[in-house]
């Protein structure tokens, strides 16, 4: 998590999080997240963290401050719609922004259109933002203009070992199905 918490404070609380399937990218925007909260709790100007999943900006494509009301207000936050756009529109929260792979394709360079927008259209000190993509999909998009962006590494086999090897007589099951399918 301190990694992590590295590269948001290096990149001014915007970057992407790259990487391959399975590579960890949302499990690190989630250790993000964690470092992030902590960090809010001890300081009440700084804002909310908030994970967001992008697959569902393809439904009605609005511009991202719309949308992330509609969010907050939908069944899975209950935020009142009037709190939610106060959060917005005062910069108290800080979107960290999972699948943009996972948004239609069709749609996906509009939804890079539509982050950009939202970051422009922030005060620099306020433009803190992360997005997460898988690395090959986002290669054939437009850039997202962030401070920079970060590759996340699948495991290989010697540390997958060696965290196996430490955790004892719990993960035995575990290590001899490995054993048998490294897949």
């Amino acid at each position: 998590a301190r990694d992590i918490a590295d590269a948001f404070d290096a990149f001014e609380g915007e970057f992407l999080i790259l990487g391959t399937p399975g590579a960890g990218k949302t499990t690190t925007l989630l250790d993000l997240a964690q470092v992030l909260v902590k960090r809010a709790e001890q300081d009440e100007t700084l804002p909310m963290p908030l994970v967001f999943n992008l697959a569902s900006w393809s439904t009605k494509r609005l511009p991202l401050d719309d949308w992330f009301v509609g969010e907050l207000a939908s069944p899975r936050y209950e935020v009142p719609r009037k709190v939610a756009r106060a959060w917005i529109y005062n910069d108290q929260i800080l979107p960290l922004l999972d699948g943009l792979d996972e948004v239609t394709e069709e749609h996906r360079a509009a939804c890079v259109a539509a982050i950009n927008a939202f970051r422009a259209g922030r005060e620099r000190r306020l433009a803190r933002l992360v997005v997460c993509c898988r690395l090959a999909e986002y290669e054939r998009l437009p850039q997202v203009r962030l401070q920079g962006a970060i590759l996340v590494q699948p495991l290989n086999d010697e540390q997958v070992n060696t965290y196996l090897g430490a955790s004892g007589a719990q993960v035995a099951g575990l290590r001899a199905a490995l054993r048998d399918d490294a897949d």
